[in-house]
Parts: C-alpha cells; structure tokens; sequence
C-alpha cells in the first residue's frame, strides 16, 4: 500500500512538472520574438549532440551560441532554424522542448495509472 502511494506521488510530481514545463514553453512562444537562424550541430564523444545557433536581431550578429536542446528530428546541420529571443536577452536563444514536455507527462500519468491500479 505505501508502495503505490509513492509511485502514484512520483506521478503527480512528473505531471505538475511537465504542466509547468509546458506552460514556459507556451509562455516563451507567445511572448518571445521567432528569429530566425543558421544551426551547427557539434559532437563530443560522451557529451553527445549539441545544437548551434547563429544568428542576427536587432542590427546585431550574436555567433554560436548554444542552445539548451538538441532535437534530432527538427533541427538539421547547415539548415535555418527558428529560436526564440527574448528582447531583454538576445544573447540567449531559446527552443520549445514539447516532446520532452510530452514524455514526461506521459511517464507521470503511467505512474499514476500504475499506482491507482494495483490497490
């Protein structure tokens, strides 16, 4: 019984977390200015993929700069790709990460199937 009343707590904690993820990510695509950029994808043998960007707001070229994700299914080597800017922080591009948002959400609600279930 306590056993599935931690599993079920796991769960809510990944679906809250997904939710708030989800909502930022939301947040940011309405808010935020679509830009758009040129990517490099880097490799590093066990740091795995990274995704670079280049690109120009406001008159100014901010070079290779990093971004927090890498999507092997959006985002090719050499191809334009959009980021999202903040105006108060253009040195900082951003990228939405919906299927991260979507796998954790899904592991929260299999876990608290699995929990609710078995009593």
């Amino acid at each position: 019984m306590k056993k599935n009343k931690v599993i079920i707590a796991v769960g809510v904690l990944l679906f809250v977390f997904a939710i708030i993820l989800g909502a930022l990510d939301l947040y940011r695509m309405t808010s935020y200015e679509h830009v758009d950029s040129m990517l490099r994808i880097s490799y590093r043998k066990g740091a795995g993929k990274k995704a670079h960007v280049s690109y120009e707001y406001q008159g100014v070229k901010y070079e290779d700069k990093v971004l927090s994700a890498y999507n092997a299914f959006t985002m090719k080597d050499g191809k334009s790709y959009t980021v999202l800017i903040d105006p108060d922080a253009p040195e900082k591009p951003y990228t939405t990460s919906f299927a991260l948002d979507l796998m954790i959400l899904a592991g929260g609600v299999a876990s608290i199937y699995a929990g609710r279930k078995k009593e």
